[in-house]
């Protein structure tokens, strides 16, 4: 399959002019070193180092006055894993009819003025295998967009419904393992019945039409009566991005316990609303989500991973610090009430055995980027959550030799604060382990 994905991705890639309005092309070599891999915390599995090559296609084309296609594709094998990330974010078709607008196929639209400035998948999946830097990709479908003075409404009808993909992993001799750093390995014993139980894992796998052929849908109305002022609303009902996990526990021996994972698709119910307004020069925005997700009817007996309803709260703020606009910095507060809750099921924990759906929780982050006229820019991004008691420090810079030969160097750092947290078990502190210095060569055309 792999290899199918990077077929299709290369045949995109050489498609001629004929078929293509302008668009870009990419090939890249990159590497990242995870210098804190022989502390303990660092996932046992996983390669200090990843070393990959990385392909990518976006574009559109215009065939006449009414249908158009677009794209953004791309493809990165990491040698370390041996493993293939196929990312296709959009391929969709758009039919225009007066002021009436189709597309269909998987598209990406905006849903939230926080969900990827905050790194969440709320109403479109990602693609995780780097939980820091995940991407965003569309939903898919048949979606219709109307115009009427200055109100925008669409709605789309979600046929099918393609969970995030994340890192690549395999379960040998009953142990869930991955060359991934990003991959978060349940633990190989926990307190059952009383008593410390070691875990052989595996993972029911159903089969693939089951899993995505879960319909939704999505609605949206926006107004934007002048340049200075933009609102949106959005709703959805769908199957959520994340997949969930729940297991029940086998006593094979004593002090020894089979766990198969089984999968879980839950749906939710979405609704976001935005305020932008621009004045002197400074972007202002603030938003409020609520989800609402629908409980399965996983047995009560397994240990699952729990879910409640969540109210979510963000605001920022942007400006240019310069008039030609080559600084900029960006503001932004984020405050989850509700959402993750504590495992439910017969296993004995405090922690949760599983990943959390929201990376943070009540946070706040500071960026500011700065472009310079000889090809070569930078940026610093400092994230703060109160709740995990952690920081996330990243960094990057890009060099446009010329010829579109680019390099590039970024950084990220994990850190804790002096002092407890309220949820020792969030994202900062599970992954603490993955401070990393990146460098890369992309040529582009």
């Amino acid at each position: 399959m792999d290899i199918f994905f990077a077929v299709l991705l290369m045949s995109i890639i050489a498609l001629p002019n004929a078929w293509a309005d302008q668009p870009t092309y990419s090939l890249g070599v990159n590497t990242a070193d995870y210098f804190d891999s022989s502390r303990s915390y660092f996932p046992k599995t996983a390669a200090k180092t990843n070393l990959t090559l990385q392909a990518g296609t976006r574009g559109d084309y215009d065939f006449n006055s009414t249908f158009k296609a677009g794209w953004d594709v791309d493809t990165e094998y990491s040698f370390n894993e041996k493993w293939n990330y196929f990312r296709p974010h959009e391929v969709y078709g758009q039919v225009d009819l007066g002021s009436l607008r189709l597309w269909f196929g998987r598209k990406k639209l905006t849903y939230s003025q926080w969900e990827e400035r905050w790194n969440t998948g709320l109403f479109q999946p990602r693609f995780t295998d780097d939980k820091l830097h995940s991407t965003t990709a569309g939903n898919i479908g048949v979606f219709a967009g109307q115009d009427v003075s200055n109100f925008h409404f669409r709605a789309g009808f979600l046929p099918i419904s393609i969970p995030e993909m994340g890192p690549n992993f395999t379960v040998a001799d009953g142990e869930p393992t991955s060359r991934s750093p990003w991959f978060h390995a349940p633990p190989a014993s926990f307190v059952y019945g009383g008593q410390l139980t070691n875990i052989e894992y595996s993972v029911d796998q159903p089969d693939t039409w089951s899993t995505i052929a879960k319909p939704g849908g999505v609605l949206q109305a926006e107004y934007a009566p002048s340049e200075d002022f933009f609102t949106r609303t959005s709703a959805a009902y769908k199957p959520m991005p994340q997949i969930l996990l729940a297991f029940p526990v086998v006593l094979q021996l004593p002090g020894t316990g089979f766990v198969e994972l089984h999968p879980r698709i839950l749906y939710h119910e979405v609704i976001n609303q935005d305020v932008v307004l621009k004045s002197g020069g400074v972007e202002y925005g603030v938003s409020a989500a609520y989800e609402h997700p629908i409980k399965d009817n996983v047995s009560d007996a397994w240990e699952q991973q729990n879910l409640g309803d969540a109210t979510i709260a963000s605001a920022y703020a942007t400006t240019a610090l310069s008039e030609d606009k080559s600084w900029h910095v960006t503001g932004s507060l984020l405050k989850v009430w509700g959402g993750d809750k504590s495992d439910t099921g017969p296993v004995e924990t405090k922690l949760t055995l599983f990943d959390k759906r929201y990376e943070y929780t009540e946070a706040v982050s500071a960026e500011i980027r700065k472009s310079w006229s000889v090809g070569f820019s930078a940026g610093f991004k400092i994230v703060f959550d109160h709740l995990q008691n952690g920081l996330i420090y990243s960094g990057d810079a890009s060099w446009m030799i010329g010829h579109g030969l680019s390099l590039k160097a970024a950084f990220d750092y994990f850190d804790l604060a002096p002092g407890g947290a309220s949820q020792p078990d969030g994202f900062i502190d599970v992954y603490r382990g993955n401070d990393r210095a990146f460098i890369g060569v992309n040529y582009g055309y």
